[in-house]
C-alpha cells in the first residue's frame, strides 16, 4: 500500500477530538495543544515505538549496538535479539520526529536531510553508513516508515467528518512536537486533485490483489532468513506460508492464499 496515496473513504465518523469547537484553524505546535489532548478519553493503544528498548540496551552495555548485514541475504544480524526490528523502530523514530512532512513523497527529501536522518540512526547503532549496502537498506527502511507515518495521518484525516473538521482537530499524538502548519499543508495535499486521482488508481490496483499478507512491516527477506536458520528445505515457500497464515485465526488469510501455497 502506498501511504502517500491511500484510498479515500466515506467520512462517517468524527475526529478523535470531537469536543474541540474552535472555528479557526489551529496555529503553533502540536505540543501547545497538549492540555486538550489530555482531556480526551484515556483509551490505551499501542501507538508508536519510541526506541525505548534500544535506549535500554545502550544504557546496559554502555556502547552502541553492533549490527551487520548478512552478505547472502542482505538482512541485519547481530547478537541482540530481534535486532532488525530494533533498527526498524529506530528508523521510524528518526522519521516521525525529524523527517519533513511538507512534501508529497519520500523521494522529495533533500540529500542533506537524508544524511541527518541516517546519522541519527548511528547514535544507537554501530553502522557503517558509507557502505552502499547499508545506506540503501536504511534509506529503504526509512521510506517505508515514512509512508506508514503519512498513511496514519491520512487515515486520521479521513476519519473526520469534513476537511474543516480535520483542520480544527489536528492529530496531536501523531504530530508530536511538529508545527501545525505541517498538518495544514497535508490537509491541502490530501484535498488536491492529483492526490485524489492517484488514490483512486491505487484503490483499484489493491482490489485486484487476491490476498493480503500478515507479515507486518517486517521484510520478507527476514522471514526467509528465519526459515534458513531453522533448517527449512524450502525456505521461500515456508516463509511465504508464514506471512499468509493468520496467527489470530490460525488459518490462511483466505482460500486463494491457501491454494497458491499448495500449488
Amino acid at each position: 500500500m502506498n501511504p502517500n496515496s491511500s484510498e479515500p473513504s466515506q467520512r462517517s465518523s468524527s475526529c478523535d477530538n470531537p469536543s474541540h469547537n474552535s472555528t479557526e484553524a489551529p496555529r503553533g505546535s502540536a505540543n501547545s495543544h497538549a492540555s486538550d489532548e489530555r482531556n480526551s478519553a484515556p483509551k490505551k493503544t499501542r501507538g508508536f515505538s519510541r526506541a525505548i528498548n534500544t535506549s535500554n540496551i545502550m544504557l546496559t552495555t554502555g556502547k552502541r549496538i553492533e549490527i551487520h548485514l548478512d552478505e547472502d541475504l542482505g538482512v541485519p544480524v547481530g547478537q541482540v535479539r530481534n535486532i532488525s526490528s530494533l533498527l526498524s523502530h529506530e528508523c521510524g523514530y528518526q522519521v516521525r520526529n525529524n523527517a519533513p512532512l511538507l512534501q508529497a513523497h519520500w523521494d522529495d527529501v533533500d540529500e542533506d536531510t537524508m544524511h541527518k536522518l541516517i546519522d541519527g540512526v548511528t547514535t544507537n547503532f554501530e553502522v557503517d553508513t558509507k557502505d552502499p549496502r547499508w545506506y540503501k537498506y536504511i534509506c529503504d527502511n526509512m521510506r517505508n516508515r515514512y509512508n506508514d507515518y503519512k498513511h496514519k495521518l491520512f487515515k486520521y484525516y479521513n476519519s473526520c467528518e469534513s476537511d474543516e473538521a480535520a483542520r480544527e482537530n489536528p492529530p496531536l499524538k501523531l504530530l508530536r512536537e511538529r508545527d501545525l502548519s505541517e498538518w495544514e499543508w497535508l490537509c491541502d495535499h490530501f484535498m488536491s486533485e492529483k492526490f485524489q486521482k492517484r488514490s483512486e488508481v491505487d484503490s483499484i490496483n489493491r482490489s485486484k490483489n487476491p490476498w493480503n499478507h500478515c507479515g507486518g512491516s517486517r521484510p520478507f527477506s527476514l522471514y526467509y532468513h528465519d526459515q534458513v536458520l531453522g533448517g527449512s528445505q524450502f525456505p521461500d515457500i515456508d516463509a511465504w506460508g508464514t506471512t499468509h497464515m493468520s496467527k489470530k485465526k490460525k488459518d490462511w488469510v483466505n482460500d486463494a492464499a491457501k491454494d497458491a501455497h499448495m500449488r
